[in-house]
């Protein structure tokens, strides 16, 4: 390394020493003022340790400074003490024949591989920094200007932001099979960066947080509102796709066909014979026995009737907009008009009361549901479908996991025996006679639980999928599959094929309107629903579809599309 790279080098160092060092005094100063107006006395050895860490920095930013600003001298003085021979040459004069140091190389590789990091990254990292310590110790840069809340509010976005940029730029910048684990464990770091902030708040705020879990109930509740809201995607991806813009009416569809199974809930034509006489299914006593045929028909009614609602709002609005050439932003605000006159319509019809279907008293009872506990494990075929862990319920604590306990009525022999067990810690205070017995709380805890999933809530979920999973095999298995998709992909080409494409759209709006009905109904089981609801669930629903995979709608659920049909229908995917 030459003389100007080596007095870059010293220079950047000699900066590193000075932002050090008045780091280092502004902290101090700022504790020490707070110490003149008065701390809390719990917060007293916080404040020594603030003032710790500023002495810290204050002794490594001269250390460095020092160092780099004295260097010359420094080697001279260190090399004089060698032998001759390892000094034959001076240290001022550059000389060819000199064999490169390994210390200088090693230093020289730090130096390079320092230089390649991106200045942003820099940032980051040093951000990333002081929010963690900030949150900790309440203190940091921002502490200069910002007191109480607001302080670990700003210091909480500063702590995930900075750490979303450096995973960021980590999934972006690495390489190979190491890129894939990164964007594999992606969420699961994710997921470390928050419980890391949230632990170093709560340390810092000398407080603890306990939340608790229970994992199949987490899984099913997700599967469940997972369902919901595919419902309504499947047929915006669809729709997206085929006919090129998005539907915002999508969600009124959905609560078209929940409003179908309310209508037919309350329809004579629908009945049990109770002593010879009529009763409705909603008014007939309980027996524990589940009724289906209410519940099959309203599920193929809604299908029905809302693709053919879909098929008329189409051929009403959306292809006179296809016949003149409309943009596609055009077609989804006509889509917003449809939405509100769907709205209005079920408003009129309806009101704003909240409704349930029931197809049976028996589907409402405490009794239809499915238990899955410690002793109680899913299997098929004798293999356990997951681990009897899935069935417990599991606590964290975060910030201080400690408690501790006073006891006047112990003797300084009872006082031994209390701290001897694990996790336990004791001592006597015998001036007052007073026994401290201190408690350190794990973590993670792991205990025992039940959860019972209702049947109205697993009719969503195994419908709702089961009806994907068809539509995924007449796309790929189908020849009107095939011809959608050929649309989907160029649909001038597609029509010189001879392919209809007035009728595949047709087809289109009546599958993705049949799906979200068909969905509202086993929706409107579990969830009162009024016409406001579709407000609620469009934009999580939208949420749910993957921008980057909408060049290929299979894509979007399951593997590479094979499609041959004229073109193909994924082209190049540039996800």
């Amino acid at each position: 390394m030459d003389r100007d790279e080596e007095g870059v080098a010293v220079r950047r160092w000699m900066k590193l020493g000075f932002v050090l060092i008045i780091l280092g005094f502004l902290v101090g100063f700022s504790q020490i003022q707070d110490m003149k107006d008065g701390v809390a006395s719990g917060h007293y050895n916080r404040a020594l340790e603030h003032l710790h860490v500023a002495y810290v920095f204050i002794l490594a930013g001269t250390a460095i400074t020092c160092f780099f600003g004295f260097g010359g001298m420094f080697k001279r003085m260190i090399f004089s003490l060698l032998p001759k021979s390892h000094t034959s040459v001076p240290l001022d004069e550059p000389s060819d024949t000199v064999p490169p140091k390994p210390l200088s190389d090693f230093s020289a590789s730090i130096r390079d591989g320092w230089d390649s990091i991106p200045v942003e990254l820099k940032l980051a990292f040093f951000v990333l920094f002081d929010a963690a310590y900030g949150l900790r110790y309440q203190s940091g840069i921002l502490s200069l200007l910002i007191y109480g809340d607001p302080l670990w509010m700003f210091q909480f976005f500063e702590f995930i932001l900075s750490s979303m940029y450096v995973l960021y730029w980590m999934l972006n910048n690495l390489k190979g099979w190491i890129r894939t684990v990164a964007i594999i464990s992606s969420p699961f770091i994710i997921l470390l960066i928050f419980a890391f902030c949230l632990e170093q708040l709560f340390v810092g705020q000398e407080t603890t947080v306990s939340p608790t879990f229970r994992l199949t109930s987490v899984l099913f509740t997700g599967f469940y509102w997972a369902a919901a809201y595919l419902a309504i995607a499947v047929g915006l991806t669809l729709t997206y796709k085929v006919q090129r813009f998005g539907n915002f009416a999508q969600a009124e569809t959905m609560l078209f066909g929940a409003y179908v199974g309310f209508t037919i809930m309350w329809s004579p034509f629908f009945y049990t014979l109770v002593g010879g006489v009529k009763v409705l299914n909603i008014d007939v006593k309980k027996d524990e026995v589940l009724t289906w045929d209410l519940l099959f028909w309203a599920c193929v009614t809604g299908f029905v009737l809302t693709g053919l609602l879909g098929v008329l709002i189409d051929r009403l609005i959306y292809s006179r907009f296809r016949k003149r050439h409309a943009l596609p932003q055009a077609m989804m605000i006509a889509s917003l008009g449809v939405a509100m006159i769907l709205r209005g319509i079920l408003y009129i019809r309806y009101g704003a009361d909240q409704y349930l279907f029931v197809p049976d008293v028996d589907w409402r009872l405490t009794t239809s549901r499915t238990e899955f506990s410690g002793e109680s494990v899913p299997s098929l075929f004798g293999i356990k479908l997951w681990p009897s862990w899935m069935n417990q319920t599991i606590r964290f604590r975060f910030g201080e996991r400690t408690a501790e306990k006073s006891h006047g009525d112990m003797d300084q022999i009872a006082c031994i025996e209390a701290g001897k067990p694990d996790n336990f810690s004791s001592s006597w205070d015998s001036d007052s006679g007073i026994c401290n017995v201190m408690e350190y709380l794990p973590f993670r805890e792991m205990a025992d639980a039940s959860y019972f999933l209702q049947h109205t809530k697993a009719a969503l979920i195994i419908g709702v999928f089961a009806a994907v999973i068809l539509l995924i095999l007449m796309l790929n298995m189908t020849r009107l599959g095939r011809q959608m998709r050929a649309v989907a992909d160029n649909p001038d080409l597609a029509a010189s094929s001879g392919i209809n494409v007035e009728r595949v759209h047709m087809t289109s709006a009546f599958l993705a309107a049949g799906i979200s009905g068909f969905g509202g109904v086993l929706f409107g089981m579990y969830v009162r629903v009024n016409p406001n609801v579709g407000l609620t669930i469009l934009l999580p629903a939208f949420s749910v579809i993957d921008q980057r995979r909408l060049d290929c709608l299979g894509n979007h659920w399951y593997g590479p599309c094979d499609f041959r049909a004229g073109s193909d229908f994924c082209g190049q995917q540039t996800g």
